[in-house]
Protein backbone atom coordinates (compact mmCIF):
# COMPACT_ATOMS: atom_id res chain seq x y z
CA UNK A 1 0.00 0.00 0.00
CA UNK A 2 1.55 3.49 -1.02
CA UNK A 3 1.97 5.88 1.75
CA UNK A 4 -1.11 8.44 1.54
CA UNK A 5 -0.35 10.25 5.09
CA UNK A 6 0.14 13.61 2.85
CA UNK A 7 -3.56 12.74 0.45
CA UNK A 8 -7.13 13.80 0.02
CA UNK A 9 -8.84 11.14 -0.68
CA UNK A 10 -12.63 11.59 -2.14
CA UNK A 11 -15.79 9.28 -2.13
CA UNK A 12 -19.07 10.61 -2.97
CA UNK A 13 -19.85 14.05 -1.98
CA UNK A 14 -17.19 13.76 0.85
CA UNK A 15 -12.80 14.89 0.85
CA UNK A 16 -11.19 12.79 3.55
CA UNK A 17 -7.70 15.02 4.21
CA UNK A 18 -5.42 12.24 6.15
CA UNK A 19 -3.37 14.51 7.10
CA UNK A 20 -5.59 16.76 8.96
CA UNK A 21 -7.88 14.28 10.03
CA UNK A 22 -10.62 16.54 8.39
CA UNK A 23 -13.74 14.87 6.76
CA UNK A 24 -15.82 17.62 4.55
CA UNK A 25 -18.91 17.28 2.40
CA UNK A 26 -18.91 20.71 0.36
CA UNK A 27 -18.76 23.23 2.50
CA UNK A 28 -19.67 21.49 5.93
CA UNK A 29 -17.19 19.94 8.23
CA UNK A 30 -18.23 16.21 8.96
CA UNK A 31 -17.98 15.49 13.03
CA UNK A 32 -16.13 12.73 13.58
CA UNK A 33 -14.83 11.18 17.00
CA UNK A 34 -10.91 10.30 17.30
CA UNK A 35 -12.00 6.27 16.56
CA UNK A 36 -14.49 6.58 14.07
CA UNK A 37 -11.66 8.62 12.14
CA UNK A 38 -8.68 6.62 12.61
CA UNK A 39 -11.54 3.35 11.17
CA UNK A 40 -12.41 5.35 8.80
CA UNK A 41 -8.85 6.56 7.27
CA UNK A 42 -8.02 3.11 7.51
CA UNK A 43 -10.84 1.44 5.78
CA UNK A 44 -10.31 4.65 2.46
CA UNK A 45 -6.59 3.53 2.38
CA UNK A 46 -7.59 0.27 1.37
CA UNK A 47 -10.86 0.41 -0.55
CA UNK A 48 -12.19 -2.24 -1.89
CA UNK A 49 -10.28 -4.94 0.79
CA UNK A 50 -12.14 -6.36 3.43
CA UNK A 51 -10.38 -6.38 6.46
CA UNK A 52 -10.74 -8.18 9.44
CA UNK A 53 -11.85 -6.87 13.24
CA UNK A 54 -8.30 -7.82 14.56
CA UNK A 55 -6.57 -6.04 12.29
CA UNK A 56 -8.96 -2.93 12.65
CA UNK A 57 -8.09 -3.46 16.49
CA UNK A 58 -4.73 -3.34 16.19
CA UNK A 59 -4.48 -0.51 13.52
CA UNK A 60 -6.79 1.91 16.14
CA UNK A 61 -5.87 0.87 19.09
CA UNK A 62 -2.17 -0.31 18.56
CA UNK A 63 -1.36 0.02 22.23
CA UNK A 64 -4.15 -1.31 24.85
CA UNK A 65 -6.20 -3.22 22.38
CA UNK A 66 -10.08 -3.06 22.29
CA UNK A 67 -13.31 -5.39 22.85
CA UNK A 68 -14.98 -6.44 19.39
CA UNK A 69 -17.96 -4.32 21.04
CA UNK A 70 -16.19 -1.27 20.92
CA UNK A 71 -15.16 -1.80 17.10
CA UNK A 72 -19.23 -2.29 16.50
CA UNK A 73 -19.93 0.82 18.78
CA UNK A 74 -17.15 3.05 16.51
CA UNK A 75 -18.14 1.84 13.13
CA UNK A 76 -21.94 1.79 14.05
CA UNK A 77 -20.95 5.98 14.68
CA UNK A 78 -18.95 6.12 11.09
CA UNK A 79 -21.91 4.94 9.17
CA UNK A 80 -24.46 7.16 10.95
CA UNK A 81 -21.93 10.29 10.44
CA UNK A 82 -21.63 9.09 6.64
CA UNK A 83 -25.29 8.67 6.02
CA UNK A 84 -26.60 11.79 7.84
CA UNK A 85 -24.76 13.49 5.58
CA UNK A 86 -25.61 11.33 2.33
CA UNK A 87 -28.41 9.42 2.85
CA UNK A 88 -29.30 6.12 1.32
CA UNK A 89 -25.81 5.14 -0.15
CA UNK A 90 -24.03 2.14 1.32
CA UNK A 91 -19.74 2.98 2.14
CA UNK A 92 -18.94 0.14 4.79
CA UNK A 93 -20.24 -3.04 4.21
CA UNK A 94 -20.21 -6.18 6.46
CA UNK A 95 -18.73 -9.69 4.94
CA UNK A 96 -19.82 -12.37 6.66
CA UNK A 97 -17.50 -14.07 8.09
CA UNK A 98 -14.69 -11.85 7.05
CA UNK A 99 -16.11 -8.39 8.39
CA UNK A 100 -15.32 -4.97 6.91
CA UNK A 101 -14.82 -3.33 3.24
CA UNK A 102 -15.43 -0.15 1.99
CA UNK A 103 -17.15 -0.46 -0.90
CA UNK A 104 -17.24 3.07 -2.53
CA UNK A 105 -15.04 4.40 -5.28
CA UNK A 106 -12.56 6.37 -4.01
CA UNK A 107 -10.31 8.99 -6.08
CA UNK A 108 -6.90 10.62 -4.55
CA UNK A 109 -7.18 14.30 -5.22
CA UNK A 110 -3.77 15.97 -5.95
CA UNK A 111 -1.87 16.62 -2.44
CA UNK A 112 -1.05 19.71 -1.73
CA UNK A 113 2.39 20.81 -0.27
CA UNK A 114 3.98 24.08 1.70
CA UNK A 115 5.04 25.61 -1.59
CA UNK A 116 1.38 25.43 -3.72
CA UNK A 117 -1.21 25.21 -0.95
CA UNK A 118 -3.84 26.84 -2.22
CA UNK A 119 -7.28 28.18 0.43
CA UNK A 120 -10.32 25.51 -0.74
CA UNK A 121 -12.78 27.76 -3.27
CA UNK A 122 -15.54 26.40 -0.46
CA UNK A 123 -13.96 28.63 2.24
CA UNK A 124 -15.31 31.86 0.11
CA UNK A 125 -17.21 34.28 0.92
CA UNK A 126 -21.30 33.80 0.92
CA UNK A 127 -23.11 35.93 -1.15
CA UNK A 128 -23.88 39.53 0.52
CA UNK A 129 -27.75 40.13 1.37
CA UNK A 130 -28.18 43.37 -0.72
CA UNK A 131 -30.11 44.88 1.78
CA UNK A 132 -29.61 45.83 5.65
CA UNK A 133 -31.57 48.02 7.86
CA UNK A 134 -29.87 49.74 10.19
CA UNK A 135 -26.65 48.66 9.98
CA UNK A 136 -24.82 50.81 8.71
CA UNK A 137 -23.09 52.54 11.75
CA UNK A 138 -22.06 48.68 13.36
CA UNK A 139 -20.91 48.28 9.52
CA UNK A 140 -18.70 51.49 9.69
CA UNK A 141 -17.69 50.75 13.35
CA UNK A 142 -16.45 47.08 12.74
CA UNK A 143 -14.59 48.51 9.26
CA UNK A 144 -12.51 50.85 11.86
CA UNK A 145 -11.59 48.30 14.06
CA UNK A 146 -10.55 45.32 11.94
CA UNK A 147 -8.10 48.37 10.25
CA UNK A 148 -6.75 49.08 13.69
CA UNK A 149 -6.58 45.70 15.77
CA UNK A 150 -7.32 42.79 12.86
CA UNK A 151 -9.15 40.46 15.70
CA UNK A 152 -12.45 41.36 15.67
CA UNK A 153 -15.48 39.19 17.71
CA UNK A 154 -19.28 39.94 17.05
CA UNK A 155 -21.17 39.10 19.70
CA UNK A 156 -25.08 38.99 20.78
CA UNK A 157 -28.19 36.87 21.31
CA UNK A 158 -28.74 34.61 18.24
CA UNK A 159 -30.86 36.10 15.13
CA UNK A 160 -29.89 39.27 15.31
CA UNK A 161 -27.81 39.22 12.07
CA UNK A 162 -24.41 38.39 13.62
CA UNK A 163 -23.31 36.62 10.56
CA UNK A 164 -24.72 38.72 7.90
CA UNK A 165 -22.87 41.75 8.95
CA UNK A 166 -20.03 39.81 9.16
CA UNK A 167 -20.19 38.99 5.45
CA UNK A 168 -21.40 42.28 4.72
CA UNK A 169 -18.02 43.73 6.36
CA UNK A 170 -15.78 40.81 4.67
CA UNK A 171 -17.04 42.02 1.27
CA UNK A 172 -16.57 45.51 2.07
CA UNK A 173 -13.21 45.15 2.78
CA UNK A 174 -11.89 42.23 0.48
CA UNK A 175 -10.33 44.73 -1.97
CA UNK A 176 -8.30 45.92 1.28
CA UNK A 177 -6.70 42.37 2.24
CA UNK A 178 -6.41 41.80 -1.39
CA UNK A 179 -8.95 38.81 -1.50
CA UNK A 180 -7.68 37.07 1.05
CA UNK A 181 -10.76 36.58 3.11
CA UNK A 182 -12.19 33.15 4.19
CA UNK A 183 -15.25 32.26 5.37
CA UNK A 184 -15.73 29.22 7.73
CA UNK A 185 -18.66 28.11 9.28
CA UNK A 186 -18.02 25.98 12.50
CA UNK A 187 -21.97 25.53 13.41
CA UNK A 188 -21.77 21.72 12.25
CA UNK A 189 -18.32 21.01 14.51
CA UNK A 190 -18.87 18.30 17.34
CA UNK A 191 -16.03 20.04 19.22
CA UNK A 192 -13.14 21.54 19.81
CA UNK A 193 -10.67 19.72 18.13
CA UNK A 194 -12.15 19.86 14.89
CA UNK A 195 -11.64 23.80 14.76
CA UNK A 196 -8.15 23.74 13.73
CA UNK A 197 -8.46 21.63 11.08
CA UNK A 198 -11.63 23.28 9.68
CA UNK A 199 -9.55 26.79 9.85
CA UNK A 200 -6.58 24.50 8.06
CA UNK A 201 -8.29 23.55 5.28
CA UNK A 202 -10.39 26.80 4.81
CA UNK A 203 -6.65 28.46 4.88
CA UNK A 204 -5.11 25.53 2.85
CA UNK A 205 -2.56 24.86 5.51
CA UNK A 206 -1.53 21.81 6.95
CA UNK A 207 -1.85 21.47 10.55
CA UNK A 208 -0.29 19.11 13.05
CA UNK A 209 -1.17 17.27 16.18
CA UNK A 210 0.27 15.38 18.25
CA UNK A 211 -2.08 14.73 20.88
CA UNK A 212 -4.84 11.49 20.19
CA UNK A 213 -8.00 12.43 22.71
CA UNK A 214 -11.42 11.57 23.20
CA UNK A 215 -14.34 13.67 22.47
CA UNK A 216 -14.85 14.48 26.21
CA UNK A 217 -11.06 15.15 26.98
CA UNK A 218 -9.72 18.99 26.88
CA UNK A 219 -8.80 20.53 23.15
CA UNK A 220 -5.18 19.59 22.39
CA UNK A 221 -2.64 22.10 23.44
CA UNK A 222 0.04 21.27 20.85
CA UNK A 223 -2.01 22.48 17.25
CA UNK A 224 0.59 24.49 15.05
CA UNK A 225 -0.21 25.67 11.44
CA UNK A 226 2.13 24.83 8.69
CA UNK A 227 2.26 28.58 8.11
CA UNK A 228 0.80 31.65 8.63
CA UNK A 229 -2.05 33.00 6.63
CA UNK A 230 -4.60 36.16 7.46
CA UNK A 231 -7.84 34.79 8.60
CA UNK A 232 -11.20 36.16 10.33
CA UNK A 233 -13.25 35.44 13.00
CA UNK A 234 -16.92 36.24 13.54
CA UNK A 235 -19.26 34.18 15.48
Amino acid sequence: MSDQRGKVLSFGPFELSIRNRLLTNGAKVVPLGARAMDLLIVLVEQANTVIGRRTLIERVWPKRGAEQVSLRVHISALRKALDQSDPGRRYIANVPGREYSFVAPVTSLSSPTSRDLEPSSRSRLPARLMRMLGRRDALATIQMKLAEQKFVTIVGPGGIGKTTIAVAVAHEMSAIFNGQIRFVDLSALGGASLVAPAMAAALGVSVQTNCRRRRTDPPCPDIAFARDQPGGDAC
